[in-house]
């Protein structure tokens, strides 16, 4: 008995031990506070009357694809176009994401976003490496030439506001999931983008400005569970833009009826993904969360800036330096616009904007978060997506969803069905004769804090 006494007093002490460091173990593991995924800053919530969550951040995005044109072979034994090579295609964009939420009551925030394009730069290398001249079939001149270096843009494109409510929040309803609902616009701001060639001796220092000069409306769903330490969640979101400043741009002389296209494509994002919360303490509101997820996108076919938009926009090319009539009457070269085409018909000039075919994206991103205090999130990560081939310069010769009138005009474009479109311009968008941007990479990486009070 003497000899069973030390193990009993050691297991006496033990005891209370172990079952204070299981209780402390259920405290520190049962943390139900969503994941920044579905979190909304919140307002008048008990003895904490008002959130306001201001972050800092900064994203690189690297976007690379080869730059390629359309041959149409007659002689080949298929007789199919084909796309041969001419280039790759390489942009780098840095932005310096500032922006801030503001809980106005229970799970409701008002939002603000002022992304800071700190460098938007890309070039088109040549893929036989040299000089590489890119001219059409009609000789009408040089369409652009390669390596082409384009302009590096920076400042405040759009200024983005807007809300985030969560209707049901695991939070406050342990049986319920977390459900956010998420909209918010962007305003234009910046210096208008217009194409700019550096590399041009009558423009050397230009800088091609900075914003699309569209409004940006953006809508998005959320939902997420909590189960102990996994967050499942799964996001749904909308993205158009509508031209304001940039009207004229989209829609040259007017709202034209054989306009084909004359809005930016329409963006859908899918995400499914989970966030895995290994430790959190929950007295020092600290917590680790590693987030992975699978993204995917569908962007619609429109009217936008491509990657050649500046390489098209400043060429030389008379196919595209002169103007169309609005049926496709040829204009008159070298006469004053408002001559180039016979009364009532008006003008429609190029500008570099091109009918872009609808393509997906796919990919990941994964992510760390630290919440290393009450006040202070930290995160970093990674994202890699995919890019499908799709035409840059897709405009079809006729508008067929416009009814035609009226008997054909001598000179003019004869559609069996609709109208002629404005916006084609044969030495681009002539089958055998279109450019297009093949598979492509987008690489992003980044890194912010969020200061929560």
């Amino acid at each position: 008995m003497r000899r069973a006494a030390p193990f009993a007093w050691l297991l006496t002490a033990l005891i209370p031990s172990l079952a204070s460091a299981q209780v402390d173990e259920e405290r520190l593991q049962l943390m139900r506070e969503t994941t920044s995924y579905t979190d909304v800053a919140d307002a008048a919530d008990g003895d904490d009357p008002f959130d306001v969550n201001l972050r800092v951040g900064f994203s690189q995005q690297r976007l690379t694809g080869t730059i390629r044109r359309e041959v149409s072979d007659p002689t080949s034994a298929s007789g199919i176009a084909t796309f041969e090579p001419l280039g790759r295609y390489k942009q780098v964009r840095n932005v310096l994401e500032v922006g801030a939420d503001v809980g106005i009551y229970h799970d409701l925030a008002l939002t603000f976003r002022l992304p800071v394009i700190l460098s938007d730069s890309y070039t088109i290398s040549s893929t036989g490496g040299g000089t590489n001249m890119v001219q059409p079939v009609d000789g009408s001149g040089t369409i652009f030439q390669l390596p082409f270096n384009g302009p590096t843009r920076s400042g405040i494109e759009n200024v983005y506001m807007g809300f985030a409510w969560a209707p049901l929040n695991q939070n406050r309803v342990h049986e319920v999931p977390s459900w956010v609902i998420m909209a918010d616009v962007g305003v234009p701001v910046g210096p208008l983008m217009h194409a700019c060639n550096p590399d041009d001796p009558a423009t050397p220092n230009c800088t091609g400005g900075v914003s699309r000069g569209n409004v940006v409306t953006h809508f998005e769903t959320r939902i997420s569970r909590r189960h102990r330490y996994v967050e499942p969640y799964v996001g749904l979101g909308v993205t158009a833009e509508f031209p304001t400043r940039t009207r004229s741009a989209f829609k040259p002389n007017g709202d034209l009826a054989g306009y084909q296209h004359a809005l930016p494509p329409i963006v859908g994002d899918l995400t499914v993904g989970a966030a895995f919360v290994p430790w959190e303490n929950l007295p020092h509101y600290q917590r680790l969360v590693f987030d992975a997820r699978f993204t995917a996108s569908y962007v619609s076919d429109g009217h936008d800036y491509s990657p050649l938009y500046d390489a098209l926009g400043t060429s030389s090319n008379t196919g595209l330096t002169t103007p169309n009539c609005e049926d496709g009457t040829p204009a008159t070269p070298g006469s004053p616009p408002v001559a180039n085409c016979p009364a009532p018909l008006v003008t429609v000039p190029f500008n570099g904007l091109t009918d872009v075919q609808a393509y997906g994206r796919f990919g990941g991103r994964i992510a760390i978060e630290v919440q290393a205090a009450r006040y202070v999130l930290f995160s970093l990560g990674a994202a890699l997506s995919y890019q499908t081939s799709h035409s840059i310069t897709s405009a079809d010769i006729c508008n067929a969803n416009v009814a035609g009138s009226g008997a054909p005009r001598p000179g003019a474009v004869d559609c069996v069905a609709g109208i002629f479109n404005p916006h084609y311009r044969t030495v681009i968008d002539e089958p055998g004769r279109r450019f297009e941007i093949g598979a492509s990479t987008l690489v992003q990486i980044f890194a912010r804090i969020v200061a929560q009070f």
